[in-house]
């Protein structure tokens, strides 16, 4: 009942949750990717091993740049100190 799923679920209506479900999965979807993808994984991030982390994205990403950073699981000190206009590709 879309009252029900809006209310205790999420917003979205049961018409949204059919048409979503019909695209493909993004375990499949990703692998079709050939963009530059980077991720940052902090050395000191005790949530999300580095190593789990890094095989899965191997898997799923052909043009993949995997820093590790001196930092935790927030990047909270590399967020600032990155290049954005460079990783986007404008500089």
């Amino acid at each position: 009942d879309d009252e029900w799923i809006w209310n205790n679920y999420f917003k979205v209506t049961s018409r949204w949750a059919k048409e979503h479900y019909k695209l493909e999965p993004n375990s499949s979807r990703l692998l079709k990717l050939n963009i530059p993808v980077h991720i940052f994984h902090g050395k000191y991030d005790n949530i999300v091993p580095i190593e789990a982390s890094r095989t899965i994205a191997k898997k799923l990403f052909k043009n993949l740049y995997y820093n590790i950073v001196d930092d935790d699981h927030q990047l909270l000190k590399t967020v600032v100190k990155l290049d954005w206009q460079k990783i986007i590709g404008q500089k």
